[in-house]
């Protein structure tokens, strides 16, 4: 227990394991669910900006389109250029930005699966039913 104590461990288990100590079967039940509430939670940002991002990029590409539009119908083909590297550049930008919270939610998501799982494996262990009655 004194490498939970010291809140160093980031998972979900770390959490468990520093506030169900000397707890009954009945705070630990109700830990246990206000985990798996807490884990999603912990999700929503990586997961809003995983859908925002690529849009955002979109819109960032339609823009400074018009402006781009508008100059190459006036021959100045050097705003033309400096436009359309603005519009390219957010389209890569949005994409990168949603391929990374991609990664890091589907990463995040799998550790907090197994710390749950673990999680109801320490607290349905028999070891730990025999010291809790």
């Amino acid at each position: 227990m004194a490498f939970f104590s010291s809140g160093q461990y980031p998972g979900l288990l770390g959490l468990f394991a520093l506030r169900g100590l000397h707890s009954s079967p009945v705070h630990l039940a109700k830990l246990i669910s206000d985990l798996q509430v807490q884990a999603p939670a912990c999700l929503a940002p990586l997961v809003m900006s995983t859908r925002l991002a690529p849009p955002l990029g979109l819109m960032g590409t339609l823009i400074p389109t018009g402006p781009a539009l508008t100059a190459m119908s006036s021959g100045n083909v050097e705003k033309v250029a400096g436009d359309l590297v603005v519009a390219y550049s957010t389209t890569v930008l949005g994409l990168l930005i949603g391929g990374v919270s991609f990664a890091l939610t589907h990463a995040r998501r799998r550790w907090y699966a197994q710390d749950l799982c673990d999680i109801k494996y320490v607290y349905e262990c028999p070891i730990g039913a025999e010291s809790r009655s």
